[in-house]
């Protein structure tokens, strides 16, 4: 079972009657019903009451219960709590209590919900100032009284003003009286999301759809129970061999004999029904070599770019842009000239360019690894 939609705290002025609506819903394997109690003292007079049309309201001629109607398993009822804040109450003083629902036929079954009532009563601090200045004898007295309300009977917590209604399910197959009311409240699509008025009268409408909505205060942050996968998102998987009672038929859905009947049944990837497959339609030629060596050739003239560079190294010519790859071998080639002397390092050299840098007063250096 499950107690749910039970503020923390409330706020009632002395002497004001106040409403706090909750629900009970069935979360068990069977039929129940569940004995309502609550922690309040007897001085505020409290009582339940079943909030039929779900508007947090009470009906003049609603009869008070002590327990709730047979719920089915999954089945929600909506209940308020009716209580009077006592007149000697003082500003600002806690009234912890609870809210418990207790199964009729296992006692052992029970859950409460914690909350807090908190009495507003009015604080009046008077200043009485007397006009004695011009006061003779057989002249009546004037004077001015000032009180100041200090007590927190304004700071009272009131509801949101306006409720977020989104649209969660398709009204396909619904009674047309309930798309009417969906046309109504403005909803036209899936996830379609309208602002209302927090009213009883639009209260009542949402609950009689509460299967197609979803409804929060607007502008009131998001909770992580607001998360949820969007509809359809996930699905139940398809049970089958589950009999012909299982709407799945006698054979699993599989049908009578033939190759998709079988154990791992089924055609291969690449099978065409038996003609030529495309793989062995196209033609084949040569092969890639997976030991091949990948060289990034650098010629002479390139390294005239290199200025102020007197050491030419791998480093050096990827940073500059000149080779490209992480496993590619560099090889210097002899096209164009160099006009200055550097120590060139790499992998290999042709002779040419080997001549070339030694002409020019340079260094080759054959790194390990060629």
């Amino acid at each position: 079972m499950e107690l749910s939609e039970v503020r923390a705290q409330y706020v009632g002025t002395s002497g004001e009657t106040i409403v706090i609506p909750f629900v009970v819903t069935n979360r068990g394997n069977a039929e129940d019903a569940f004995q309502l109690t609550s922690t309040l003292p007897p001085s505020f007079q409290p009582a339940f009451f079943h909030d039929v049309e779900g508007t947090g309201h009470i009906r003049a001629e609603e009869p008070s219960v002590t327990e709730t109607p047979r719920l089915g398993i999954g089945q929600k009822a909506r209940f308020v709590l009716r209580a009077r804040v006592p007149v000697e109450m003082s500003d600002g003083f806690a009234q912890a209590f609870e809210i418990k629902a207790t199964s009729r036929f296992d006692p052992s079954v029970s859950q409460a919900a914690p909350a807090t009532l908190v009495a507003s009563a009015p604080s009046l601090r008077g200043t009485l100032l007397v006009d004695r200045t011009s006061v003779k004898p057989g002249d009546s007295l004037s004077y001015t009284l000032s009180l100041t309300n200090a007590g927190s009977v304004e700071q009272k917590a009131t509801p949101k003003e306006t409720l977020a209604i989104t649209l969660v399910r398709s009204p396909i197959g619904t009674p047309r009286s309930h798309r009417i009311i969906l046309r109504g409240l403005g909803l036209r699509r899936l996830r379609h999301t309208v602002i209302r008025p927090n009213t009883p009268q639009v209260k009542g409408l949402v609950h009689k759809l509460a299967y197609l909505l979803e409804v929060r205060e607007a502008g009131s942050p998001m909770k992580l129970h607001d998360l949820k996968p969007a509809p359809g998102a996930r699905r139940r998987p398809k049970r089958v061999g589950r009999g012909i009672g299982s709407g799945h038929g006698k054979t699993a859905t599989r049908g009578h004999k033939g190759l998709k009947a079988r154990s791992g049944g089924g055609k291969r990837p690449g099978f065409e029904g038996g003609q030529m497959p495309l793989t062995r339609r196209v033609p084949k030629r040569g092969f890639t070599n997976i030991f091949t060596q990948e060289w990034a050739v650098v010629n002479l003239r390139d390294l005239n770019r290199l200025e102020g560079v007197q050491e030419v190294t791998p480093q050096v010519l990827a940073q500059a842009g000149l080779v490209r790859g992480r496993g590619a071998k560099i090889k210097v080639l002899a096209e164009g000239s160099l006009s200055r002397a550097v120590r060139v390092q790499a992998h290999r050299f042709s002779k040419g360019a080997i001549a070339k840098i030694q002409a020019a007063g340079g260094m080759v250096e054959v790194l390990d690894g060629a």
